[in-house]
C-alpha cells in the first residue's frame, strides 16, 4: 500500500488502522502518515506497538472521519484496508472518505473478494459482504473519485478457498487465519515463506484472481 501510494505521497491517513502496522512501517520510511480507528481497544494495542518501536503513539487517533472532516483535516493520501466491507453504508462513508481528500488526492482500498466465500468467519469479524469487481466499482461510483485501477490479490488464498468450497465446505473457518499469531516454530516459518512470496512474487505481479480486491481511485484537481 505504502508503495502504492508513492515515494512522494504527501499526507497519508490509514483509516481503520488496527494495531499500527502500516503507520509504524510508514513513519519508519520517513512518510507524513497517521492512523485513526473507533476500537479504543485497536487504539490501546496501536500505540503499544508505536511505542515499541520508538515512534510517537499520537500517530494514531481514537475518532471518526466525520471528526476529522468537521476539524478541517485534509489528506493527500487515504488507505483503507480491508475496511469497506465493514460498513452497512459503504456508499455512504466513501463519500465521506472523498470529502477529506485533497483535490489530485488518491483513495487506495482493499476489500475482501468474492460473493460465494462468504462464510462464518465473515459473520465472525463483522463483514456485510464479499466484494466482486462490480460491485466494488458500483459503490466507488457513486463518487465523484475517478477509478484508475482495480485488481485482485492473494492468489494461494483463492486457490486455498477453491479448494475448500469444492471438498470441505462444511468446514468452520472462523479461526481459519489463527497462524499467523500462533508462537509455534512450524507457523512462524509458514508466516515467513507467505511473506517472502507476497513481497518478492504477488507484489510484483498481477494474478488473473485472488481472495482480495485493490482498488485505486483518484479526486479530480
Amino acid at each position: 500500500m505504502l508503495d502504492i501510494a508513492g515515494k512522494n505521497a504527501g499526507r497519508i491517513l490509514d483509516v481503520g488502522c488496527g494495531f499500527g502496522i502500516l503507520v509504524a512501517q510508514g513513519q519508519k520510511r520517513g512518510k507524513d502518515i497517521i492512523g485513526l480507528d473507533t476500537s479504543a481497544s485497536m487504539i490501546e494495542g496501536s500505540r503499544d506497538y508505536l511505542r515499541s518501536q520508538n515512534i510517537d503513539p499520537e500517530k494514531v487517533q481514537l475518532t471518526t472521519v466525520e471528526q476529522l472532516i468537521e476539524q478541517g483535516e485534509s489528506f493527500d493520501v487515504i488507505i483503507m484496508i480491508d475496511v469497506l466491507e465493514h460498513i452497512e453504508d459503504a456508499k455512504g462513508f466513501l463519500k465521506l472518505v472523498e470529502t477529506l481528500l485533497n483535490p489530485g488526492g488518491r483513495l487506495i482500498l482493499s476489500v475482501p473478494a468474492h460473493a460465494k466465500y462468504y462464510d462464518s468467519r465473515d459473520k465472525m469479524l463483522g463483514h456485510f459482504l464479499r466484494y466482486e469487481k462490480d460491485t466494488l466499482l458500483a459503490d466507488v461510483g457513486t463518487t465523484q473519485l475517478n477509478i484508475k485501477d482495480v485488481y485482485y490479490w492473494n492468489f494461494l488464498g483463492w486457490i486455498e478457498r477453491e479448494i475448500r468450497l469444492h471438498l470441505f465446505p462444511k468446514v468452520d473457518t472462523s479461526d481459519q487465519y489463527e497462524f499467523r499469531y500462533s508462537r509455534s516454530i512450524f507457523n512462524q516459518a509458514l508466516n515467513r515463506v507467505l511473506r517472502a512470496y507476497f513481497f518478492l512474487i504477488e507484489n510484483r505481479i498481477r494474478p488473473f484472481n485472488g481472495l482480495t480486491l485493490i482498488l485505486i481511485a483518484e479526486k479530480t484537481k
